[in-house]
């Protein structure tokens, strides 16, 4: 298994543009992307597809990614 496919532990923060509140998600993913990707899914599993492509439409961008941290062990919500 290469490097590259090793499954690491991503921690993100973020939300969807317009919202008050960020959200921790905690992932275990390939790489930056693949967590991402799951944040993302993660923040409009309950949201209609329409809100989704108006926030896009309105700010550019469908999430507001603040921090993403990766370890190597389990990341814990304390």
């Amino acid at each position: 298994m290469s490097q590259q496919d090793k499954c690491r532990y991503w921690a993100v923060t973020g939300r969807i543009p317009g919202d008050d509140e960020d959200s921790l998600r905690i992932y275990h993913a390939t790489s930056r992307e693949e967590a991402l990707e799951h944040f993302e899914r993660g923040l409009w599993a309950d949201e209609l597809e329409d809100a989704k492509e108006a926030t896009l439409e309105r700010y550019g961008q469908t999430v507001y990614v603040n921090t993403v941290v990766v370890s190597d062990t389990a990341i814990r919500q304390a």
